[in-house]
């Protein structure tokens, strides 16, 4: 029996490329969204689970029989993104981790394309940092979307 990968966010981006991928090497794939319906591929080792990521039982029925997560969620491009703070990868990952930990599920990979693409923002210009030799350094704070935001140095 295969292994089975449970996919949050699958219909489309990220989590679609997972679903294709996982399939295409040999696992089982629990492909989680709200409009898991809608999604086009068709496979033997594929299960389309419809459910919210902020609501705990919909991810525990998901999570039934599964040995690895991928979170791929993403937000739509409007917006929301300039009137509030973006709140799903927060809320949803406090629902997902407590329910691996109760399912026995061990592994997360978790992926955004936020901050990339259309939805790039750039947070700081004119910052001059210099890191200390074998040092670490952390740029975080709140960005405009209520998440940490990283930031790229290029050196």
């Amino acid at each position: 029996m295969p292994k089975r990968v449970l996919v949050l966010g699958a219909t489309r981006g990220i989590g679609l490329a997972a679903v294709r991928r996982c399939l295409r090497q040999g696992y089982a794939v629990t492909a989680f969204a709200r409009g898991a319906a809608s999604i086009s591929v068709r496979h033997d080792s594929l299960e389309k689970c419809p459910g919210d990521a902020r609501k705990r039982q919909d991810v525990e029925a998901a999570l039934r029989g599964c040995d690895a997560v991928i979170q791929a969620l993403g937000v739509p491009l409007d917006c929301r993104m300039l009137l509030g703070p973006i709140t799903l990868f927060s809320e949803s990952t406090a629902v997902l981790v407590p329910a691996m930990r109760e399912a026995g599920v061990k592994r997360l990979i978790a992926v955004t394309g936020f901050g990339a693409g259309d939805s790039r923002v750039h947070v700081l210009r004119g910052v001059d940092l210099e890191v200390p030799l074998g040092g670490m350094t952390f740029l975080v704070g709140p960005s405009a979307c209520g998440q940490n935001t990283s930031v790229r140095v290029n050196a």
